[in-house]
């Protein structure tokens, strides 16, 4: 057997990626600007996650500006539902705030998150996949194989002010409230991700990204 044939298939080991912190609005905030402050400031390499949702169907007229990358909700809610998502690696000089601006006045709520041990140079496997559902209960999310250690982040939205959320398949709820919630699931090993999220939803849209890990050698 040759080097080459011996050696053409090498394992990249990756970090298990892991949530640090998240900063959050009240709940069922009227405005068309948005401004996301961190709690804390950023650690340069993490990832950063600024995600907005409410009730209506609003146009981003303006993101956060400095390299984030926009993924803006659409599963055909119309309406009913408005959600948009940014994200970017933090570097060693991020502001202490960021500003959104939509094409009218939103009622809804934003988040910002923080994960380390995600991938700098190419972090997602798969992102923006969205489900929808009109008076609904549980919102079922596309079925994805996940072929490396990474983390799986999920962003609900709802046109109501209605409470009473709960994870399924081992994901752990933080940040939000009424309108907007979140979640979040770190795995290390190959798994069919099947995820819902039940309880109180009625209009409603959800939004689910792949990030993988850093890969260590």
């Amino acid at each position: 057997m040759s080097f080459l044939q011996s050696h053409s298939k090498i394992e990249i080991q990756r970090l298990i990626p892991s949530w640090r912190s998240a900063s959050q609005s009240g709940n069922f905030i009227t405005n068309t600007i948005f401004t996301i402050t961190p709690a804390t400031p950023p650690i340069a390499g993490n990832l950063m996650w600024i995600s907005i949702g409410g009730q209506g169907n609003r146009a981003v007229t303006g993101g956060p500006s400095g390299g984030w990358v926009a993924y803006p909700a659409d599963p055909g809610m119309g309406a009913l539902v408005t959600g948009a998502n940014w994200f970017k690696i933090a570097t060693d000089s991020e502001p202490a705030s960021w500003t959104a601006t939509f094409s009218a006045s939103l009622p809804g709520g934003w988040t910002f998150s923080e994960f380390e041990n995600v991938e700098t140079a190419q972090p997602y496997s798969t992102n923006g996949a969205s489900t929808g559902g009109i008076q609904a209960t549980t919102l079922v999310m596309p079925n994805y194989q996940i072929i490396c250690p990474g983390i799986s982040l999920a962003a609900i939205y709802k046109g109501s002010s209605l409470t009473g959320w709960a994870a399924d398949n081992g994901y752990s709820t933080y940040g939000g409230s009424g309108q907007h919630r979140r979640a979040f699931k770190a795995f290390s090993y190959p798994i069919l991700e099947n995820f819902s999220w039940s309880g109180g939803l009625e209009n409603a849209e959800a939004q689910y990204f792949l990030f993988k890990g850093t890969p260590i050698f």
